[in-house]
């Protein structure tokens, strides 16, 4: 994934039923944006060390953070 998609990942893109990242948005600048082209829009299969990484990321952030990674105060990285 590009920088901008991990800043702009946010929990409702990943399904952990599917073990998929729907990468959906990015974010640039500190601006939320779609992503340019329909090429850049597309899922991406978790692995097995990926797949649990997200659920402890899920554990720490999910409740705070409509963002996978955030910052302490819980906006999107920048």
């Amino acid at each position: 994934m590009r920088t901008g998609e991990v800043h702009g990942l946010k929990w409702k893109y990943i399904d952990f039923e599917r073990r998929l990242i729907l990468v959906r948005e990015s974010i640039v600048l500190n601006e939320e944006d779609e992503l340019k082209t329909d090429g850049s829009i597309r899922d991406i299969q978790m692995n097995e060390l990926v797949y649990k990484a997200l659920q402890a990321q899920f554990e720490v952030t999910s409740m705070k953070s409509e963002y996978v990674f955030c910052q302490r105060n819980f906006k999107p990285i920048d």
